[in-house]
C-alpha cells in the first residue's frame, strides 16, 4: 500500500496495536491477574485484513491549531495531530473502544480495597531525542495533570479529585494512590489526552506549547500555521513492527466544501 493515502480516521485506530522515591507503608497489595499490553506482531490481520507497510496518510482538521499542550487543552484539533506523537499510561483498544489495555504500561494490579494501583512500564521505551523513559517522567505527566501547578489551568483536574497521590516505586513501577474506590478510574486514565511529556521541555520552558517532544509511534516534522501539521515514522518505537505508515500530513482546512473536494480527489 504505497503511495499516499486519504482518510479521515482516528489516529488510534492507525498506531493499534506506550526515581525511586520513598512510599509510606502500605497494605500488603493481593495480586490478581494482571492486564498485560500484548506487542503486536507486524504481520498480525486486524478484521481479517493483511496490513501493509509504507505511504503516507493525508487527512484533515477544520480548525487551526492553538498550540502543542494537550494537558491545558480540551479541542480536538488539537489532539487529532498530536495523539501519534505520544502514548499514555493506558488506552482504549483500538478495536474494542469499550477494552482498556496497556500502552507504556505493562501490566498493572488493583490492590482488594480498589484504593492502589501498581502499574509496571514497558522497559526500553525512549523519548523522540534518545531519552530513555522512566516512572518519574509518567508520574510529572499525572501530576501536571491531577496537581497542576500554580498559574495552569488543566481542564480535566475535576476527574481525578479521588486521586490522593502518586509515587514511583522503582524506575519501571508506580502506584496511585485512591482516597476512595472509583470504578471509572481506568476509564478516565486512559482518555486520549493524557500524554506523557518529556518533562525537561516543561521544566526549560514551563510548558510545551512549542514543541512535540514523546514517546509515539511518529516523530514530529513541521507545522505550517493554517496550513498543515507533519509527521514521520519512529524507526525506534517501542512497539516492533509498528507503525505501518511512513508518515502523516494533516492539511488544516476550516471550509468545508474545500475538505470534500480534496477528498474527491485524493
Amino acid at each position: 500500500m504505497h503511495g499516499k493515502k486519504l482518510l479521515v480516521a482516528s489516529l488510534s485506530m492507525i498506531v493499534a496495536l506506550p526515581l525511586t522515591t520513598c512510599s509510606p507503608a502500605v497494605t500488603a497489595v493481593k495480586a490478581v491477574t494482571p492486564t498485560t499490553f500484548a506487542v503486536p506482531t507486524p504481520t498480525a490481520k486486524s478484521r481479517g485484513a493483511e496490513p501493509n507497510y509504507g505511504g503516507t496518510l493525508l487527512s484533515a482538521i477544520n480548525n487551526t491549531i492553538p498550540h502543542f499542550d494537550m494537558h491545558q487543552e480540551t479541542t480536538f484539533s488539537m489532539q487529532f495531530p498530536l495523539s501519534s506523537s505520544y502514548d499514555m499510561l493506558v488506552r482504549n483498544d483500538a478495536m474494542e473502544e469499550d477494552k482498556i489495555v496497556g500502552n507504556l504500561a505493562r501490566s498493572w494490579d488493583i490492590s482488594p480495597n480498589g484504593l492502589i494501583y501498581t502499574f509496571r512500564l514497558q522497559e526500553g521505551v525512549k523519548f523522540h531525542d534518545g531519552t530513555s523513559l522512566v516512572a518519574e517522567d509518567v508520574k510529572f505527566n499525572l501530576d501536571r495533570v491531577i496537581f497542576p501547578p500554580k498559574g495552569m489551568i488543566s481542564p480535566r483536574k475535576p476527574l481525578y479529585e479521588a486521586v490522593e497521590k502518586v509515587e514511583t516505586f522503582d524506575p519501571v513501577t508506580l502506584r496511585i494512590f485512591l482516597k476512595r474506590p472509583q470504578a471509572s478510574f481506568l476509564q478516565l486514565l486512559s482518555i486520549e489526552k493524557n500524554f506523557v511529556f518529556l518533562p525537561r521541555i516543561i521544566r526549560e520552558k514551563g510548558d510545551m506549547k512549542k514543541d512535540v517532544l514523546g514517546t509515539g509511534p511518529f516523530k514530529f516534522v513541521s507545522y505550517t500555521e493554517g496550513v498543515s501539521f507533519k509527521v514521520q515514522k519512529n524507526p525506534d518505537y517501542f512497539v516492533k513492527g509498528r507503525p505501518y505508515l511512513d508518515g502523516i500530513t494533516i492539511y488544516v482546512m476550516i471550509d468545508e466544501t474545500a475538505r470534500v473536494a480534496a477528498l474527491r480527489t485524493k
